[in-house]
């Protein structure tokens, strides 16, 4: 669940009022049984709607003074002002007010009518408005390209008088203005891709209201990803329905290579046409799939001829009947006094967005930031200009300013967090502030946090020594600048390394940081940027209370009422709580107590909202934790890489060089490939954060071996210190051991025909003095531990392996990682039920992958093989598909899936209990089914309900009944013979599936507590 969906839910089910209340009767009353009392006061919500702030706090402490008996006047007196109340007795003396009606009241002209309403509260009346665009269709578009969904816009503009929005076209039409945006659209488009979506929706809304009298929209290639349908109608209006084009590959690129000839369009070319198609398929049939569930999707076969398809277009769209506008009544805004005004106030700097900016000195890190402030009219604070302007403004701070920087040193926290908060303060209008060159150590950002404002994330600019040094020193030339010099660069680099980068590692931990590789031209840097920035959702501004102290002068208990409040509200919003101080004793008390500030840790939203428990699943989340992992360790010419070959092919291991990871990103011609080979041609080692990097995506990405060796690897006792601290541990070291003579004779004869850079007489002899100066310890620290396995290597490779062999066949069975190692839960229930929605819903909520066994089966069934006709005939009737061939299909979309650590939802499996079982035995183990139940009566309405509207075949009444009685036979015994298991979860289908939702967290953390 996102914080914008957390937040919908607080709001709906008005929870944090409860909170809220609860929280002020706690610190109100402070109970001794604080369980007791949380227990009365949830009795008392379920009986009081309307809970509030002060719904818990029992006033009969305080009673009022009795009402003095008396027929006179009632005198309070309140400083020196005498009030006086009228009685009963003397209001039943007065005349009767006149009756409210348009004689008795004196009448009001117009201005004076404005002016009333000015001063009056005018919040129960109400007005009408319409509501944007809802009385016109609007229609997704789809097919791929070539398939013609653009010539039958036309036809349709021309006949039924809709307009036509090309998505596709009006990003060509930006193009075209030349413009910086248009350039990356371009660039983007010619690779293929799918632009970012805020752009394209921003250019579609602003087309959409230039033609408000229209009958309807045809958005045409749009949306190519679930999350620009669901942006759009979340932000612009709902569609109707999706018409979708479907078109063979072959007919498309031979409509595609032919429109080239004239066209003259950049991306009609035949290596961007293959491209286009692979986003198609891998982005765009998940919309499909998405929108049919919503039994939204009229497909048309667009392999006819245009009038073949106009006329099926034809007879859909002249049945559809004319929309109505529809129009909501509201509050009208109420116009709140100057007295009410003065109540509230902004929260400071809410609805801007904080981003850290960081990157070594000559990262190019400015020169971004100033292009993010023209695109995206952020307010850039550079810590450096703001105390140099400090410095040229002279004065006797700004003389220690200079002096601190010249000796490449920092400036102290509290001098840059004041210049920083008073720069912000100048800026409330801006979206959001670029804070560059800041936070340098730890100790910053956390007073930054506590004292000024949250930091939403660190965007990082990736940069070689090497290359900021060149960019430094020839900026020194013509900048003046003072820490500009040679000497000041290189303490400046060690001052970064030494601060900034512990920084990075608490934010990576968070996962808030962005990086970015400054490596390259200033035009490439900035189209990372953009796309970082463009996926961002705007925030909203947020009003506060004015807090008032106590009468008595001791606020402390209002102080901390205020902060729980504000922490709760944090929660609700996602964020994690603010770290404060403590307050300062006082003077009498100091003495007994250190002076120095006490920090309270942080507490993140997910603890008071969890949503799922990994833990369930995955043993530290790492996912690789039981694969055999074995370091494999030998001079350059020892003949290590052919025998970890020979262990691949005849073992079932995974093998990976870190030479081989290493001369393939060489190869890339990637902005670190040019540093690679600068290194290697010195005989240096690489560093090893990229080495780590390497490893651990091409280990990610092969989950599912028996184990890996790793060729080359650890070269530093602190390479593998890291490597098992990050990755995975080491199960033993297969150490190749080889005479240098025997090494160089051949690595010289490797070089005859290699063509590697580093096979020339004078790299090898840096290369074995920098192993045996280098690895050997790693060999030492290994042996200490009784973790090596030696190997003489001076023999042919047969001798050399049967030693290998004889070592692989006698280690112990390991248990291997699978999808197993993997969280698997299954969503079933009965037709209709929502499933897939529902299963769609946890996996966008957890990071996990989605997969709809229905939508596997269907378009299994456009085959015409006799595999793809059997589903087809099994869906047809209502009937199952045979549990060998769903496995079959299940298990090769999982194998084409990219693994997911995070785990999977699968919904419409297991369907029989022999299909739960098949999967266990030859697929992996599962962590649970979740089964949604319903009534039998209320399941066939809502059937009945989505046959009326579904085009499906298989969504008739009596195929319902069929599906109906297919799952109380089959599916609903799994749920019995789970019982009460760990393993089945039981929703009910009845609840809104958000409470579903909660359901599930609510049980899952049940069964925690009893594993545990």
């Amino acid at each position: 669940m996102t914080a914008e969906e957390s937040k919908e839910y607080m709001a709906k089910t008005e929870v944090h009022q409860l909170f809220e209340g609860m929280l002020t009767g706690l610190l109100y009353h402070k109970p001794e049984d604080h369980l007791a009392f949380l227990e009365n006061c949830i009795s008392l919500a379920k009986t009081e709607k309307d809970i509030k702030w002060n719904s818990f706090l029992d006033v009969s402490k305080k009673p009022l003074p009795p009402i003095p008996k008396t027929d006179g006047p009632i005198k309070s007196e309140a400083g020196d002002e005498i009030r006086t109340f009228t009685t009963e007795p003397e209001m039943k003396q007065k005349q009767p007010l006149p009756p409210i009606n348009g004689t008795a009241h004196p009448s009001i002209d117009e201005d004076d009518k404005e002016l009333t309403e000015k001063n009056i509260l005018t919040s129960e009346s109400d007005e009408e408005v319409e509501v944007e665009f809802s009385g016109q269709r609007i229609v997704f578009v789809l097919g791929g390209p070539g398939s013609g969904k653009g010539t039958q816009c036309a036809r349709i503009v021309g006949e039924f008088g809709y307009v036509h929005l090309s998505a596709g076209d009006l990003l060509r039409k930006e193009v075209a203005k030349g413009n910086k945006r248009g350039q990356m659209i371009e660039d983007i488009m010619k690779e293929g891709k799918l632009v970012p979506q805020e752009i394209t929706i921003e250019l579609l809304r602003d087309a959409m209201r230039q033609h408000k009298d229209c009958p309807g929209f045809l958005i045409d290639g749009f949306p190519r990803e679930i999350q620009q349908g669901l942006q759009f109608e979340q932000e612009v209006v709902e569609s109707d329905f999706l018409l979708f084009f479907e078109c063979s590959e072959e007919v498309m690129e031979q409509r595609l290579l032919k429109r080239s000839e004239t066209s003259e369009r950049p991306d009609d070319n035949i290596e961007t046409i293959k491209k286009r198609f692979t986003t198609f398929v891998e982005k765009t049939l998940s919309v499909i799939g998405h929108y049919e569930e919503l039994s939204k999707v009229k497909k048309i076969d667009a392999n006819r001829s245009v009038d073949e398809v106009f006329s099926e277009v034809r007879a859909l769209f002249g049945a559809l009947p004319p929309k109505q506008v529809q129009k909501i009544r509201r509050k009208k805004k109420k116009v709140a006094s100057n007295e009410e005004e003065d109540e509230y106030e902004f929260v400071e700097f809410s609805g801007q967005r904080i981003v850290f900016v960081l990157g070594g000195p000559g990262s190019g890190k400015g020169t971004q930031c100033s292009r993010v402030v023209e695109k995206f009219g952020y307010t850039h604070l550079s810590t450096g200009d703001l105390l140099r302007a400090e410095i040229e403004g002279g004065g006797e701070r700004g003389q220690k300013l200079a002096k601190i920087m010249e000796e490449g040193n920092l400036v102290p926290q509290e001098v840059v967090i004041q210049l920083l908060k008073d720069a912000m303060l100048k800026h409330p209008d801006s979206p959001g502030f670029l804070i560059d060159g800041f936070p340098r150590e730890i100790s910053q950002d956390v007073q930054f946090e506590e004292e000024v404002v949250e930091c939403h994330f660190i965007l990082f600019f990736e940069c070689s020594e090497e290359v900021m040094e060149e960019r430094l020193i020839k900026r020194g030339e013509t900048s003046g600048r003072v820490d500009d010099n040679a000497e000041t660069i290189k303490k400046r680099f060690r001052t970064f390394m030494e601060k900034t980068v512990p920084v990075l590692e608490k934010y990576e931990q968070q996962n808030k940081v962005k990086r970015v590789d400054a490596t390259r031209s200033v035009d490439e840097v900035f189209l990372d940027v953009c796309a970082i920035f463009g996926d961002l959702p705007k925030l909203e501004k947020k009003r506060r209370k004015k807090v008032k102290k106590a009468e008595s002068g001791d606020d402390s208990e209002y102080d901390e009422l205020a902060e729980a409040v504000d922490d709760l509200s944090r929660v609700v919003d996602g964020k994690p709580i603010r770290l404060r101080r403590k307050k300062k004793k006082r003077k009498e008390e100091e003495d007994e107590y250190s002076r120095n500030p006490v920090f309270e840790q942080p507490i993140v939203a997910e603890e008071f909202i969890p949503l799922m428990d990994d833990s369930i699943a995955k043993t530290d989340g790492k996912g690789l934790l039981n694969v055999r992992v074995i370091f494999v360790i030998g001079g350059p010419g020892s003949g290590k890489g052919t025998q970890c070959q020979r262990i691949a092919e005849k073992f079932g291991y995974t093998h990976l060089s870190t030479g081989d990871l290493l001369r393939e990103e060489v190869q890339s011609d990637s902005p670190r490939s040019k540093e690679l080979i600068q290194i290697m041609q010195k005989g240096e080692l690489i560093p090893t954060r990229v080495i780590l990097e390497l490893l651990r995506v091409a280990m990610v990405n092969i989950p599912n071996t028996k184990g890996f060796i790793v060729d080359g690897f650890p070269r530093e006792i602190e390479q593998g210190k890291e490597f098992e601290n990050e990755i995975a541990a080491c199960e033993f070291v297969l150490y190749f051991e080889c005479s240098p003579d025997t090494m160089r004779q051949r690595l010289l004869q490797r070089g005859e025909t290699s063509g590697r850079v580093d096979d020339n007489e004078e790299t090898i002899v840096k290369r074995l003095k920098t192993f045996d100066n280098e690895t050997k310890p790693v060999i030492e620290y290994y042996e200490a531990q009784n973790k090596v396995k030696k190997i003489l290597a001076e023999g042919s490779p047969d001798e050399v392996f049967t030693q290998v062999s004889n070592i692989f066949e006698n280690l112990p069975n390991r248990k291997t990682t699978s999808l197993h190692d993997y969280d698997v839960t299954f969503i079933t229930g009965p037709p209709g039920a929502g499933k897939a929605d529902l299963a769609r819903t946890l996996a966008d909520a957890t990071g996990r992958t989605h997969l709809s066994v229905g939508l596997i089966l269907r378009e299994e069934a456009k085959q015409e093989t006799e595999q793809g006709q059997s589903i087809k005939e099994a869906i047809k009737t209502g009937m199952l598909v045979a549990t060998d061939l769903v496995l079959l299909l299940l298990t090769k979309m999982l194998e084409k899936e990219e693994k997911n650590l995070n785990g999977y939802c699968i919904d419409g499996y297991p369907r029989t209990e022999e299909q739960l079982d098949q999967f266990k035995q030859k697929v992996s183990d599962y962590n649970r089914v979740i089964f949604i139940e319903g009534e039998d009566a209320e399941i066939e309405r809502v059937l009945k309900e989505r046959g009326e509207a579904s085009e499906r075949e298989d969504d008739t009444e009596d195929i319902s009944k069929t599906k109906l009685e297919v799952y109380n036979g089959n599916t609903r015994p799994i749920s019995d013979s789970l019982g009460d298991s760990d393993k089945a979860l039981k929703v009910s289908a009845a609840l809104p599936k958000e409470e579903v939702v909660e359901d599930i967290r609510l049980k899952l953390m049940a069964v925690t507590e009893l594993s545990s």
